[in-house]
């Protein structure tokens, strides 16, 4: 049954309006129709009583996120909502972060060719105990 939706199996009527069919009733179709489903249980493993789901036919989209991926994204929907003036400020910092991790690997760049250091042990030579 939910293949032939799937699958845009539509046909016209004599009225000319178009119609697919949904167990053994015509209804009329929307060729903008779109479905999405919604699911609690893993998709991958059918048990007894599922059926496997047309997935040659679909496109499946994992929504799995953690505890703190929820809060994380829940907390920056209210700063935008309720603090606007941040959400400036955030770009503006992350644009800067961007900046200096640039200006960081070209100064990394330029100190391996000045001083003829393997790219491999630079790490090691600049890594030191922060008190």
């Amino acid at each position: 049954m939910l293949e032939l939706v799937l699958t845009r199996q539509t046909f016209t009527d004599s009225d000319g309006v178009l119609q697919v069919t949904i167990g053994k009733t015509a209804v009329e179709y929307n060729p903008a129709f779109r479905l999405y489903l919604s699911s609690s249980l893993p998709l991958f493993t059918p048990g007894e009583g599922q059926c496997p789901l047309p997935f040659s036919k679909t496109c499946t989209i994992s929504m799995e996120v953690s505890r703190e991926g929820i809060s994380d994204m829940l907390l920056a929907d209210t700063l935008r909502l309720e603090r606007p003036e941040f959400d400036g400020q955030l770009r503006s910092i992350e644009r800067d972060v961007g900046l200096h991790r640039q200006q960081i690997d070209h100064a990394k760049v330029l100190l391996m060719a000045a001083n003829s250091i393997p790219a491999s042990t630079f790490p090691k030579i600049f890594t030191r105990k922060v008190q």
